[in-house]
């Protein structure tokens, strides 16, 4: 019963490590495509 208690927390920290990966992805992804717009822009 412990075993499964452990890799549920250890399933939930790889999960918010993943949002938190993909979060950051999206925001660089947003950030490139704004400067990209504003380079073409000027």
């Amino acid at each position: 019963m412990r075993r499964r208690v452990l890799t549920n927390k250890k399933f939930q920290c790889a999960k918010t490590g993943f949002e938190r990966c993909a979060m950051q992805i999206t925001i660089a992804i947003k950030g490139a495509l704004s400067s990209v717009r504003a380079h073409l822009f000027v």
